[in-house]
């Protein structure tokens, strides 16, 4: 693994070629992210669409929940051949940031099941209406908890 220097000018075209690339990802959001994003805000959670990963490698997410350290992905067909490669992907998150991955399905979103998931209910419960500002503070708890 190559380190970069983050002062490098190697380092800031990778990181502005990275946000291009994040906000063309939210120009083209699929159908089924659009009604989950619109689920997230209807429901008051603060979320970040479309958030890059660094550590423990690069990944950008569908979305982020910080202040729970959740992790959701809309998985498509195509996740259906990627699920061994997903899976190894939401174990390492896990183990190293202590994320939580929750995958739905395209099928769930557009027919509407995923609101009853028992994931999905359990995020609907946990602080639900906390702000960006709160999100920060928890963040700096000497604990870590979030």
């Amino acid at each position: 693994m190559i380190k970069l220097d983050p002062h490098s000018k190697e380092f800031k075209e990778l990181q502005q070629r990275n946000l291009n690339y994040i906000r063309n990802l939210r120009k083209r959001a699929t159908r089924a992210e659009i009604i989950f994003r619109k689920f997230l805000i209807k429901n008051h959670i603060y979320h970040k669409f479309q958030k890059g990963l660094l550590k423990p490698f690069h990944r950008i997410v569908d979305f982020y929940i910080p202040y729970i350290g959740y992790i959701i992905e809309i998985d498509g067909s195509i996740h259906d051949r990627l699920v061994e490669k997903d899976n190894f992907k939401d174990y390492l998150f896990l183990r190293e940031r202590g994320l939580k991955t929750i995958r739905i399905t395209n099928t769930e979103i557009l027919d509407g099941t995923f609101e009853q998931r028992e994931d999905v209910q359990l995020l609907l419960l946990i602080s639900p209406t906390q702000s960006r500002r709160e999100s920060r503070k928890n963040k700096k708890t000497p604990q870590g908890e979030v």
